[in-house]
């Protein structure tokens, strides 16, 4: 699944943005792909000394940890450049650090819940650095879309590398032809889960 696909990261030089990138450093050398992290800048004045910065984090990051990250700066903005980068590069995923929904929307305006909805690729949020070297837990939320058969195709990849553990939950719905969706998505789920 990998083929040389990149993983992307958010950058803006953030706390929660290098907790981003130390969980994308585990998982790249796990699944042996590049990181690439995304810088976007308001005015195309600031992308010199925005390069600067850059370049003395991916040598940082190249002694600490053995991994030089790529990294790309835009002139744009965080609503499309984000996604439409994920799309170019055809990347994996996009790892990004919040605070949580509550801390999303002080953090950004709640523009992280816009690009992640907006994306075709899958996002991880992550709220701290890395506890351990995989990923154990996952939580796996099922709904009444047909998306669900792709989250299975995440989850076969996440299960692959690291072998973790998958927690299956659903919101009840009132309305019946909803309820009749979810579960014949959990029963799919819990199955495909079963099997790994």
């Amino acid at each position: 699944m990998t083929n040389n696909r990149p993983i992307i990261i958010p950058w803006d030089f953030s706390e929660l943005a290098e907790y981003a990138l130390q969980h994308g450093e585990k998982i790249a050398k796990i699944v042996n792909c590049d990181i690439v992290l995304l810088h976007i800048v308001k005015k195309s004045s600031e992308i010199e000394a925005a390069t600067e910065k850059m370049n003395a984090v991916t040598e940082e990051h190249l002694e600490k940890y053995g991994i030089k990250p790529k990294f790309v700066i835009k002139e744009g903005s965080i609503f499309t450049d984000i996604n439409k980068m994920i799309e170019e590069e055809n990347a994996l995923f996009a790892i990004m650090g919040t605070h949580g929904i509550k801390g999303m929307q002080k953090f950004t305006g709640s523009w992280a819940l816009k690009v992640i909805i907006g994306s075709e690729a899958p996002f991880i949020v992550v709220q701290d650095s890395p506890i351990s070297e995989k990923i154990s837990n996952v939580v796996f939320p099922v709904d009444f879309k047909f998306s669900e058969k792709e989250k299975l195709v995440w989850a076969d990849f996440l299960h692959k590398y690291f072998k973790c553990i998958f927690h299956v939950c659903y919101v009840e719905p009132s309305d019946p032809l909803f309820k009749k969706k979810i579960k014949a998505n959990m029963i799919t789920a819990k199955k495909f889960l079963k099997e790994k």
